[in-house]
């Protein structure tokens, strides 16, 4: 089974979508959504536009009855209004980081042109996407992406999506050899 399959399970076969739709519209992003996963890394954004923390307290308890996480990142606010968490699950057998943010519309819709940015050049430039996974795969062979990755020293994904399409990295080696982890 590949990452996207497994994903697939968390999603649908869990009913990881089904719980999120009590709360929301929930929008698998990221690697996911974009077709360049490299590590069992997902993320959601649940539209939601207004949510008042009891009902976020509420989500966090039915989201991990299905995940059941061994690690919780816990709430965390982005600006005025949206809500975050994070958590690791080994629910597949596998350690899974997963990561929701509920944001409302209009965040939703800024993040989205941005994966479908990012999914229009690596389509017509399929070599692009196997450049980013090959990346974020070394990168995290060497401790700086990822669920192990340093906290003090490592990537993001956007920032090896700039470097590949915006910078025109061409190679793993040269990735690492401009780009010193932050």
């Amino acid at each position: 089974m590949n990452l996207k399959q497994e994903a697939d399970k968390i999603l649908y076969d869990l009913g990881l979508l089904d719980i999120l739709k009590k709360y929301g519209e929930p929008y698998p992003t990221g690697g996911y959504y974009m077709d360049l996963l490299s590590w069992r890394d997902l993320d959601i954004t649940l539209v939601q536009e207004s949510i008042t923390e009891e009902d976020f307290f509420a989500f966090v308890c039915d989201v991990g009855t299905i995940l059941k996480p061994y690690y919780f990142d816990g709430m965390y606010r982005v600006g005025n209004h949206a809500f975050g968490m994070g958590c690791e699950t080994n629910i597949l057998g596998e350690p899974w980081n997963v990561d929701i943010r509920i944001r409302d519309e209009n965040e939703h819709l800024k993040g989205q042109a941005y994966c479908e940015h990012i999914v229009s050049r690596v389509t017509a430039e399929p070599h692009l996407g196997r450049l980013i996974t090959d990346i974020k795969s070394a990168a995290a062979d060497a401790g700086m992406y990822g669920m192990g990755k340093n906290p003090d020293r490592h990537y993001h994904s956007v920032e090896i999506y700039s470097a590949v399409l915006d910078d025109g990295v061409s190679g793993v080696e040269e990735f690492f050899e401009r780009y010193e982890p932050k």
